[in-house]
């Protein structure tokens, strides 16, 4: 790094140090937003609590002990010399090659400071000597500065002791220093040297200011060395790759060798910047030094200098290594494949853990929004955030945007060209063979909203500026402009391209801007007053209004960054105004309002107090509004149609929802993985997918937090729907996310002979209760300390019946704070019962535990109780399919479940179409019995199918009840009647505990009941927001893997088409699609990621909103499919609504044919196993067929031609005869020749 610049970053942390208070420590939301660039640095912390890693755009500080990012910046990136202060509290960085800025990142304070902004405090004679480079200690509190005197041909050091300055020692060598190492107890220094006559490898003792004896022969000729402080231990090598490995304290050599031959000079470099392949490094392990090389793009090898022999290699074939690093001890390795992040256990070998980057950058278009929601072009593809569901409902890999009718297209240049438009229900795609042919590399793409039309400009070193207007319908050109573009119309009608001419030497040289129509090819007018960039690193920006009507030009000056902006009326070519943008920053974006009198602005890399968004006066210029969020960059600008909102995304990954009339943050929208998302609002409040919340946490401080400990506090389903005013009630108010009386930290634990010694360190939240946990999520003890002390035992044997005895049982501790809420991170114990083999091990959190095992197969058995409730005393709550779902569920688990689990099945079936009915006692003496019978080893499945309901509604302490049999409907808030008619949350959380079976599964198929609880509209939402935070807590407390889908309401045409619930059909439909995919097994998580995936569509298909909902995780079989499934496969029945018969000469239905036909259709819908659906309904937009004809009556006798439409498609005529007063014999006769025809489309 530069000398200078360690200078000032020096004056920095002193002053810092000395003049800045500690922070407060917040509570804030964590996301696992990764790198979108290449990363260059990796770094340690001293302690190795912390890892840093830097890329061109942003660097990141993650948590190591669990693989969480804890602090980032996206305001700059790093390009060199970046530096890790030793406590991880600031990074020194450099962020250009060609205009290189000096800047410190204070990673608590959230800011980038330019270090040349503060004033020299080494201003005097004397300091400034030694002010010409910095190396700080492993505390932080020493500082190595050094001087290199070119007379004397000496370098010069001094030792400074933070804050005060303070000379520690002073010194001095003959000849450079390249490397400098200060020892693990700060008490001596390591210097390697180059051409110094007394010896290359020095070591200077700070306390006695002298040097200690010479490393290294004469004539060693160094190439470079590692020194490990902690091991006493240096490596040293010459340049024909001989090494010499000493030890420290003895001044001994202890082994020669020689270097692989893959090993290169810049072993310490950690930048990778262009490098094809791993750079090779040297550094210390648990015990002696290592060399790691790279063996193909997927392989590392570890090379044990002090055996010759290599120690391990690591493979992932999902990694491409590029560098690594060890941590301070040794014991791991952090690598990098440029994007992703992973830690090793260097002694075994073995993955740690990924640190999880998961969100989605954008493509830097502007985002879409319609009455519905927003399309937002993304890197991978196109998303919608719907504002009904307030999530992400579609995803198109590769799309980069809409056309007029919302569809979602792709056009793609190789190796053919061709239009790809997603349509409903079908993919269009167009060829474009004549398009490939004529422009192989067009650098611009525009196309029609109609996607009958694009524009394509073709720009280059050595090719003509060319631009090409292209009939995509045929394939053919239908203009081609030889001029330099640099704007078209958004209607693609006009486009502005630059005029060039010559200077006095006969170069080209711009000139002006012309105004250009793109139908006719012809020039219109010059743009007056239009001013050109001056300088080749200056840039410019257009920028139409929506009318077509005005052109914004912005002319920005790179090295002053200063932005000036021109307004043309493009119908005469007058300059209308000209203004001046504030605030520092290339690459501003603009766009217009839907009106056109006002104009958003934003800077992409704003380095100043500024906001980056600013609302102008598109007249004047003149500041309107500033919209006061996030300093990050923005990358597009978007007014919503009505221009109430505007839609802005950053370089922070977050796609950000403001009001226009305020400038104020409503909500912040992050896609996370392939379909996951989140949205949270500045107060905290957040709502998030199901597969998003497992990635998603708390930090208080750098202290990492669960999400489920605060997410009670915090989250708020359908929070975007509330904030826009779709959802009714709006969202509650929060307190500010504040600081928190945290949990005492568990400090020390010890196992002898079945007891647990437990010391705990106290903070300022005192001390709670302690719980053990069997497998993070079975509860053994709910206090493990009953007297709340710092120091306590457990005895392990109370639990015995739950351990298994032939293998490790993976127990942990979790410290709660005095108020008893707030959790610490579980403190894991391996241990195996004394008596048996081995013994325990405590503490050891990050080597995997291979050990652990499922028992053999013989000894695992299946409990299952599946319950399903249609019936009720209260007739209005009736449901038509939890009986059939029950029964159709338990068929497929005892079918499939047999060929996994033999005769080791118990599976109890509790419904309303057979006695016993499930009311309360029996579904208690049900589990009862599986508690009374079930192992550690078995399997427990739950499933629940019928009304739920959460109350008191509205409330964060709403209990989850299943509704049984006897209850009526309309006395919830009598107590009585919800203890003895209703299963509470806690109650069914009581009965799963007492089953030792470790494998929980809990499938609830509930609706809601218009009855018992507020009726909710058709189209409205699975799961009301009291539900999901109730199933929250439910798995977090029983260990169950949840999986929830609830029906917007009791109708039962919702889900008649499939004979049954809609959860339950999907579960049934991919039992064989999960067994095929995994070599016959069903895997229980499988299924259920299937189920999550299926029911939203098929809930669209009925035009309806369903979303399960998956809590906890979980993967292992439940079944075995080989070959046909072995249970009855259910169907989607054709949907009918209401026919339309007339007579023909009278225009009404005289003889009723209509409800003949109708009655005979609903009579087959409601049969046991019905063939069709009859909906009761005059229209449907979604997929059904009706039948309606016409007849004449002569006497008796009834006559005519019925049709069958599929929606509006004619398939088939039917002639029909018979007597009046007989239609059922008609409607029979018409439905038959139906039922012939589909049977045959079949």
């Amino acid at each position: 790094m530069n000398y200078q610049s360690m200078r000032s970053l020096l004056f920095f942390l002193v002053a810092f140090m000395q003049f800045t208070g500690a922070t407060a420590q917040k509570t804030e939301l964590g996301l696992p937003l990764g790198h979108r660039d290449d990363i260059i640095h990796l770094s340690f912390s001293q302690d190795g609590k912390y890892l840093l890693t830097a890329g061109w755009s942003s660097m990141k500080l993650w948590d190591v002990q669990t693989g969480k990012l804890i602090r980032y910046t996206d305001q700059r990136g790093a390009y060199n010399a970046v530096t890790l202060s030793g406590d991880a509290q600031f990074v020194y960085f450099n962020d250009s090659a060609t205009d290189p800025v000096d800047l410190v990142w204070d990673i608590e304070n959230k800011t980038v400071i330019r270090t040349g902004d503060s004033q020299d405090a080494f201003s005097d004679e004397k300091d400034a000597k030694f002010g010409e480079g910095g190396l700080f200690s492993p505390s932080g509190r020493l500082v190595l500065q050094t001087a290199y005197d070119y007379d004397r041909e000496v370098t010069r050091f001094q030792v400074l002791r933070l804050p005060g300055n303070a000379v520690v020692d002073g010194f001095e060598t003959k000849g450079d220093v390249s490397r400098a190492v200060f020892s693990a107890d700060e008490k001596a220094v390591y210097l390697v040297g180059i051409n110094q006559p007394e010896g290359e490898f020095l070591q200077r003792d700070l306390q006695n200011h002298r040097f200690l004896p010479v490393f290294g022969p004469a004539g060693f000729q160094l190439q470079g060395a590692v020194v490990s402080p902690r091991l006493l231990q240096a490596v040293l090598w010459r340049e024909n790759q001989d090494y010499e490995l000493w030890d420290l304290k003895s001044a001994k050599m202890i082994r020669k060798g020689v270097l692989p031959a893959v090993f290169q000079e810049w072993y310490t470099s950690f930048e990778i910047f262009d490098a094809k392949g791993f750079s090779p490094i040297l550094g210390f392990g648990p015990t002696s030094p290592l060399a790691i090389l790279g063996e193909g793009p997927h392989t590392l090898r570890l090379f044990d200098l002090a055996t010759g022999r290599d120690q391990h290699t690591l493979t992932d074939n999902s990694m491409r290594f590029k560098m690594a690093i060890f941590s301070p001890d040794g014991k791991q390795l952090a690598v990098t494949d440029q994007k992703n992040i992973q830690l090793w256990e260097v002694e075994t070998g073995q993955l740690i853990r990924t640190f999880e980057g998961q969100a989605r950058f954008f493509a830097g278009t502007a985002p879409q929004p319609t009455e519905e929601g927003v399309f937002v072009p993304m890197e991978t593809g196109l998303r919608f955030w719907n504002f009904t569901t307030g999530g992400i409902t579609g995803t198109w890999p590769g799309a980069s945007g809409v056309d007029e009718h919302n569809n979602p297209f792709q056009l793609t240049a190789e190796p053919t060209a061709q239009l790809q438009i997603w349509q409903t229900p079908t993919t269009l795609v167009k060829k474009l063979p004549l398009l490939s042919k004529t422009i192989p590399a067009p650098v611009a793409t525009y196309l029609s909203a109609d996607l009958k039309k694009a524009i394509f400009i073709q720009k280059g070193w050595d090719v003509q500026d060319t631009l090409w207007v292209w009939d995509l319908d045929r394939d053919r050109s239908l203009l081609l402009l030889e001029q330099d573009f640099k704007a078209i119309s958004p209607d693609l009608r006009f486009g502005i391209a630059k005029s060039y001419g010559t200077d006095e030497y006969g170069y080209r040289v711009p000139k002006g801007a012309e105004f250009w129509n793109l139908e006719t090819g012809k020039m219109v007018r010059t743009l007056a007053g239009y001013a050109f960039p001056i300088y080749g690193d200056d840039s410019e920006t257009f920028t139409w209004s929506t009318d077509g009507k005005l052109l914004l030009h912005c002319h920005v000056e790179f090295y002053t960054q200063e932005k000036v902006c021109r307004l043309f009326d493009l119908e005469s070519g007058q300059l209308l105004n000209m203004f001046v943008v504030e605030g520092a920053g290339l690459n501003p974006v603009f766009t217009f309002s839907p009106d056109n009198k006002t104009l958003l602005v934003a800077i992409s890399d704003s380095r100043e107090e500024i906001p980056p968004i600013q609302l102008l006066d598109a007249r004047t210029g003149q500041v309107i509004r500033r919209f006061d969020g996030p300093k990050d960059g923005v990358l597009a600008l978007a007014f919503s149609a009505d221009g109430r909102f505007v839609y802005s995304a950053g370089t922070d990954y977050a796609l950000r929802l403001w009001e226009t009339a305020s400038g104020k943050e409503l909500a912040a929208l992050i896609a996370l993985g392939e379909k996951d998302w989140v949205v949270t609002t500045p107060s905290g409040l957040f709502d998030a997918s199901p597969g998003a919340r497992k990635w998603m946490f708390y930090t208080v401080g750098r202290e990492v937090i669960e999400l489920e400990q605060l997410q009670e506090r915090y989250y708020e389903p359908y929070l975007l729907p509330k904030l826009l005013g779709i959802a009714p009630g709006g969202t509650r108010p929060v307190n500010e996310l504040d600081q928190l009386s945290l949990y005492p930290l568990i400090d020390r634990v010890s196992l002898e002979n079945d007891r647990l010694k437990i010391h705990l360190e106290p903070r300022k939240g005192g001390i709670g209760q302690v719980i053990l946990l069997l497998n993070d999520h079975i509860t053994l003890a709910d206090n493990a300390n009953p007297d709340f002390k710092a120091d306590f035992e457990v005895d392990l044997k109370r639990f015995s019946a739950y351990f298994i005895t032939d293998s490790i049982n993976r127990l942990s501790l979790r410290a709660y704070n005095q108020a008893g809420w707030l959790k610490g991170p579980a403190y894991p114990i391996n241990y195996r019962p004394v008596g048996v083999s081995g013994r325990g091990v405590a503490g050891d959190n990050l080597r995997p535990l291979n050990a652990t095992r499922d028992a053999d197969l013989e000894a695992i058995k299946l409990y299952a109780l599946v319950i399903g409730t249609s019936n009720f005393r209260g007739e209005q709550l009736r449901l038509n399919y939890p009986d059939k779902d029950a029964v159709a569920f338990a068929e497929a688990l005892t079918a499939t479940g047999k060929q996994l689990f033999g005769d080791n099945m118990t599976i109890k079936l509790l419904t309303t179409s057979a006695d016993p009915w499930p009311r309360k006692a029996e579904i208690a003496t049900a589990m009862q019995e599986i508690a009374a019978q079930a192992t550690p080893n078995d399997v427990l499945l739950v499933y629940l199918s019928g009304h739920g309901v959460t109350y008191p509604p509205n409330s964060e302490k709403g209990q989850f009840y299943y509704l049984t049999t006897d209850i009526i409907g309309d006395k919830l808030d009598d107590p009585e009647i919800l203890n003895t008619q209703a299963i509470a949350q806690d109650t069914l959380q009581k009965w799963i505990q007492q089953v030792k079976a470790r494998k929980r599964i809990l499938i609830l198929d509930a609706c809601n009941s218009g009855r018992v609880v507020e009726s909710l509209a058709p189209g409205e939402k699975s799961l009301n927001a009291d539900q999901r935070r109730a199933l929250q807590r439910m798995e977090d407390r029983s260990g169950m893997f949840v999986l929830a889908g609830s029906a917007a309401d009791k109708s039962s045409f919702e889900a008649s088409r499939f004979g049954h619930g809609l959860l339950t059909y999907s579960l049934l439909n991919n039992m064989p699609k999960v067994a095929a995919a995994n070599k016959t097994f069903i895997d229980i998580g499988q299924l259920f990621s299937s189920a999550m995936e299926e029911v939203p569509l098929l809930a669209k298909d009925i035009k309806k909103v369903q979303q399960p909902e998956m809590i906890g995780a979980a993967s292992y079989d439940i079944g075995i499919i080989a070959g046909e499934p072995p249970y009855q496969i259910p169907q989607i029945l054709p949907v009918f609504i209401h026919t339309n018969f007339i007579d023909g000469q009278k225009f009404k239905d005289l003889q009723a044919v209509s409800k003949a036909v109708d009655g005979y259709l609903q009579g087959l819908g409601a049969e046991a196993d019905p063939v069709l659906a009859f909906w009761d309904l005059n229209e449907f937009s979604g997929d059904h067929y009706y039948l309606g004809g016409t007849y004449r009556t002569e006497g008796e006798t009834i006559a005519g031609e019925a049709k069958l439409y599929r929606q509006d498609k004619e398939l088939m005529t039917i002639p029909f005869s018979g007597t009046v007063g007989k239609q059922e014999v008609l409607a029979e006769q018409i439905i038959d020749a139906v039922a012939g025809f589909l049977s045959k489309q079949r």
